[in-house]
Formats: structure tokens, sequence, C-alpha cells
């Protein structure tokens, strides 16, 4: 894209080898990352728990994930409406 060629530099910079030195001296420290099918098994899992308890765990968690939702629809109406304002700043037609 055109339009921001002017952050582009001649120079590229590499800081993998430092990277790759750091990962070999500190491998304990890699964080495990589990997966939401993982995450969702361990929660369900737990035989000590009824079914109601259950359910209002899988209902807080839907309400959660819809309230993200929301803020990051949200989020993307101001960049839309930051990137119209630049853009007519700027005078380009899209």
């Amino acid at each position: 894209m055109g339009f921001f060629d002017f952050l582009r530099k001649d120079e590229i910079v590499d800081y993998s080898p430092k990277y790759n030195v750091q990962k070999k001296e500190n491998p304990e420290k890699t964080p495990q990352v589990l997966s939401t099918s993982q995450m969702v098994d361990n929660e369900l899992s737990n035989p000590s728990e009824n079914a109601e308890e259950r359910k209002k765990k899988l209902v807080r968690r839907i309400v959660d994930m819809s309230e993200r939702m929301e803020n990051l629809s949200i989020q993307l109406y101001h960049l839309q409406q930051r990137i119209e304002l630049i853009e007519k700043k700027m005078n380009i037609s899209s």
C-alpha cells in the first residue's frame, strides 16, 4: 500500500539472535497456553458442581463474551471514524 511508504526505512534490524539466546537461557519461563476447548473442558469437568452452577458459569461467560464483542465493535466504529477524518483532511478519495 503506497500510503505508508514514508514509514519504511532502508535498514532492516534483526533482533532474532538476541531473542534466541534469551529463549535458550530461560526455557522454563515460557508460558503455557491453553486452548479454549481445554479451558472449557477444565471448567466443565469438575464433577462436584451441579448443573445449576455450570449453567450460571456458562451464562456468565456468554455475557462476558458479548460485552467484549460490543466493546470491540465500538472501537472499530471509532477507528473507522478516525480514518474517514484523516482521509478527509488529506483529500484522499476512496
